[in-house]
């Protein structure tokens, strides 16, 4: 369940009045995502709902081929680059 969704089965009066927040914020969370703090707020405030999206949610395929060498400048540090013998 996206955000907006989200938003729409709580609805936007309930959530101005639980985070005393404006319309136009509400409506910026539903183009945007709604905050982290919020989130994890309306997660305990509606388990139900978040679960229910949970169960609907299909398992994404997730990429673990890292190419650490375009993500990390590799640096060989040798005896003889620190000055030692």
């Amino acid at each position: 369940m996206d955000d907006a969704a989200i938003i729409k089965a709580i609805g936007t009066k309930k959530l101005l009045e639980i985070f005393d927040r404006s319309k136009g914020a509400i409506s910026y969370w539903r183009k945007n995502g709604i905050p982290d703090t919020h989130r994890k707020y309306l997660k305990l405030l509606y388990s139900k709902l978040f679960e229910a999206s949970l169960k609907s949610k299909k398992p994404s395929s997730v990429n673990h081929d890292l190419d650490y060498n375009k993500s990390v400048n590799w640096v060989l540090i040798s005896p003889q680059s620190r000055g030692e013998q």
